[in-house]
C-alpha cells in the first residue's frame, strides 16, 4: 500500500518536482541499470554515465542535462488526459486527481535516492482509498504511452502480457516494476493510447508473478545507491 507520507506537492515539471528529483534514480531511468550482473553491482557503461550524473545532481544541486521536449513528448503530454479517461473507461477504475487543475501526477519519494511519478494513482472506489489507520493508500499505479507514430503504437497494441512488453519495449516494463516497487503496490498498469486508432491496451502487471524480477531490480537500486554515495563522498576528501 502506497504511504502517504511519501507523496509531494510538487506538480510534475515544475521547479520544484525537478528539485525534488535531482540525484534521485527513477522509473523513468531505471531500465537502463538494469544489466547483466547489474543485481551484484555490475554496470554497463550506460549506467555508470547515469549513476554519475546523478551523483553529479547531488554535488552540484544542478540538472545533469536539460529538460527539453519534441514532438513525441508533446504529443504524449497532450494526449495523456485522454488516455487516462480511456483506461478508467476500459477497466472501470478511477484515477486520483489533484485539486489543482486536475493533474494525476504525483511525485512520490521513496527515499533519499529514490523517486518517481507514475501517470495515475488508480484505486477501484475513490471514496474508500484509504486503510483502517488512514495511513496508506490502497492503489495501483498506471505508466501510460501514447506514441506519436503509428508503427509504435501497433507494437505496443500487440503486447498482451508483461513479457511481451519486456521483450518489445524493455525500457517500458522496468519503468512500471519500478514505480511499483517504489510505490510499494501490488498491482501495476501499462496502457497504450491512440486518439488516432481510437484504442487502447492495458496490461496488468502482478507483484507476485514478476517477483523474480523485482529482487533483480531492487538490488540492481540497492547497489546503485552505492555506487551513488561513493562518488559524492569522493568529492568530500
Amino acid at each position: 500500500m502506497l504511504d502517504i507520507t511519501k507523496i509531494s506537492n510538487s506538480c510534475v515539471h515544475e521547479e520544484s518536482w525537478r528539485k525534488e528529483r535531482f540525484g534521485k534514480i527513477t522509473a523513468s531511468v531505471a531500465g537502463h541499470l538494469i544489466g547483466e550482473g547489474s543485481d551484484k553491482g555490475k554496470f554497463s557503461k550506460t549506467a555508470t554515465t547515469i549513476l554519475e550524473g546523478l551523483a553529479g545532481e547531488r554535488l552540484t544541486g544542478t540538472p545533469a542535462k536539460q529538460e527539453f521536449f519534441t514532438d513525441a513528448t508533446n504529443h504524449g503530454n497532450s494526449t495523456e488526459p485522454e488516455s487516462i479517461d480511456a483506461f478508467c473507461r476500459d477497466q472501470n477504475k478511477f484515477v486520483l486527481r489533484n485539486e489543482d487543475a486536475g493533474d494525476t501526477h504525483r511525485l512520490i519519494l521513496y527515499d533519499e535516492f529514490c523517486a518517481c511519478t507514475p501517470d495515475g494513482i488508480v484505486v477501484d472506489n475513490p471514496d474508500n482509498i484509504f486503510n483502517a489507520e488512514g495511513t496508506h493508500i490502497k492503489a495501483s499505479t498506471l505508466e501510460c504511452k501514447n506514441p506519436f507514430v503509428h508503427h509504435e503504437f501497433i507494437k505496443l497494441y500487440k503486447c498482451l502480457t508483461p513479457i511481451d512488453l519486456k521483450n518489445a519495449k524493455p525500457l517500458y516494463y522496468w519503468q512500471v516494476l519500478c514505480q511499483m516497487l517504489f510505490c510499494n503496490v501490488l498491482v501495476g498498469y501499462f496502457a497504450a493510447y491512440s486518439p488516432i486508432f481510437k484504442k487502447i491496451r492495458v496490461i496488468k502487471f502482478n507483484k507476485m508473478e514478476l517477483r523474480d524480477d523485482l529482487k533483480k531490480l531492487n538490488l540492481t537500486v540497492e547497489y546503485a545507491k552505492q555506487e551513488i554515495n561513493k562518488i559524492v563522498e569522493l568529492f568530500k576528501n
